[in-house]
């Protein structure tokens, strides 16, 4: 899957049920807040 070309992933994403989505939801949510400014620094504050 090409970086730029994410319709095949979001095509098998809708075609997931709510029950099966809402957990991997929570999850990419969760990733995406370390992968902010604020959680950048958090990661590091606890390897140090």
């Amino acid at each position: 899957m090409k970086e730029t070309k994410p319709d095949e992933l979001f095509a098998a994403w809708l075609y997931l049920s709510e029950e099966q989505r809402k957990p991997m939801d929570a999850e990419c949510q969760d990733i995406f807040e370390l992968s902010c400014e604020k959680g950048f620094r958090a990661i590091i504050d606890e390897a140090r």
